[in-house]
């Protein structure tokens, strides 16, 4: 008797540290309900907006049908949840979890999901799925009753049931994909994201045109959005396209004097950093110098910065470009002044929240010092995020950036600039994301008293 007495106490010690625990989370604006597996590390999404407790049946779910409209968005379920410092990650799409939302009409299934439950997206306003080669197993019609769905690819040897996508489009094409490679995953899945982003904004129009030519002002531009090894950066090559075109048509910069990296290893980087040293050198002090990147950032476990190339990886941030190197090398450049564009962040998260390092492993990144003629916008603070925009299709710092820009026509001090970018940033990812993004802006000692009225034209 004693023995069992040990045995039942042993068997209610674990059960106490597997216990399934329901919790309210929000991600990249989005609020899904989560049930979080304490003993694996991993999270269920159960349910979207969690104000619906019922999921058992699908039926139940109908008032969701009547309430929300649909919107032409795509819905990016996150691939990992950051409770109490506890990072977790997202394995499966739990019953019913977004039957009958119709706020989305295409959806970004991460590569972490293994399982999609029975009637995960019964009657949503789904018109194109793509389920990565990591689901092996969807439930009973969790894609049934989507009436729009016109396209869903699956992975070969998926277990399902027949009735998977029962009662859908008559047209309905389904398809396989045999090659489950993060390449093919990428390319399809950045195909569908497409479709439900906006094909412009409203800084990628009525762009102003200066007759002034900024000659000897010189632009690197580095755009990463396709990483090897680390989660990809949603409109990065975006950003950086769209600030090139500023760069020649509001601020004059000829063409030749501008160098755009889109998805840039380390030895572009390098590179890029050599010619603008030897544009320098042949300028002789004369040479206005901008330096734009968009991509991830990382810290290593000291809190040193750099920016992460695509053939890097967060894991190991010595695979990065030093952000100190990048300044002292800058810095130390003769010029009549460095502005530095930042769209990026050292926190160890994603644009849209996700980690990209184990928050255990990272402490908060030291604030680098520019040096000689330089000043430093970045888009958020050392613990905070650098959001993406979606509505606008960019980075949100890149967009109040260019949309600053746009409205001076370019005739803008450093200091206009910085405080614009700052209130609108903060503003809007406070009441679009419930959270905070402040830029920040620094200088060199030597500029301290008189950057905010430097000129970028």
């Amino acid at each position: 008797m004693f023995r069992k007495i040990i045995f039942l106490a042993s068997t209610l010690a674990l059960l106490s540290q597997t216990v399934l625990a329901q919790l309210s989370i929000t991600i990249s604006g989005s609020k899904f309900m989560v049930e979080i597996n304490k003993q694996t590390m991993t999270a269920k999404i159960v349910d979207y907006y969690y104000n619906i407790d019922d999921h058992k049946y699908p039926y139940s779910t109908g008032e969701r049908y009547f309430k929300d409209k649909t919107n032409n968005t795509t819905l990016l379920i996150p691939e990992t949840a950051n409770i109490d410092g506890e990072e977790y990650t997202i394995t499966a799409i739990g019953q019913a979890a977004f039957a009958g939302y119709r706020d989305f009409i295409y959806i970004k299934i991460p590569e972490t999901i293994n399982e999609i439950g029975d009637y995960a997206f019964f009657r949503t306003a789904l018109r194109e799925v793509y389920v990565p080669s990591s689901v092996v197993k969807i439930g009973k019609r969790a894609f049934a009753r989507c009436e729009d769905l016109k396209r869903i690819v699956l992975p070969a040897n998926i277990s399902m049931n027949d009735n998977v996508y029962g009662d859908c489009n008559p047209k309905l094409a389904v398809s396989i994909h045999h090659d489950p490679t993060k390449t093919e995953t990428r390319k399809i899945q950045q195909e569908l994201l497409a479709k439900a982003t906006p094909t412009t904004s409203d800084i990628d129009e009525n762009i102003p045109v200066t007759s002034h030519r900024a000659e000897n002002t010189f632009a690197i531009i580095i755009a990463n959005e396709n990483y090897q090894n680390d989660p990809d950066v949603d409109f990065a090559l975006r950003d950086g396209n769209t600030f090139k075109t500023y760069c020649q048509q509001v601020l004059g910069i000829p063409e030749e004097n501008i160098r755009l990296q889109e998805d840039a290893t380390l030895n572009n980087i390098r590179s890029l950093v050599n010619w603008i040293s030897m544009v320098a050198d042949a300028y002789e002090g004369d040479a206005q110098i901008i330096f734009y990147y968009s991509g991830h950032g990382v810290p290593d476990d000291k809190g040193n910065t750099n920016l992460l190339p695509i053939d890097g990886t967060a894991k190991d941030p010595a695979t990065g470009y030093s952000l100190h190197t990048l300044y002292q090398k800058l810095g130390s450049l003769a010029t009549r002044n460095v502005c530095v564009f930042l769209d990026a962040c050292f926190s160890g998260k994603q644009r849209n929240e996700d980690m990209l390092v184990a928050a255990r492993g990272v402490r908060r990144a030291k604030e680098e010092t520019p040096i000689g003629n330089m000043v430093v916008f970045s888009a958020s603070q050392e613990d905070e995020t650098a959001h993406a925009y979606p509505e606008k299709a960019h980075g949100m710092f890149t967009y109040f950036l260019c949309k600053k820009l746009q409205e001076s026509k370019g005739n803008v001090t450093l200091g206009e600039l910085s405080d614009y970018v700052r209130q609108n940033v903060l503003k809007r990812s406070t009441v679009m994301l419930n959270t905070t993004q402040t830029p920040t802006t620094s200088s060199s000692p030597k500029l301290l008293t008189q950057w905010r009225e430097i000129t970028i034209k």
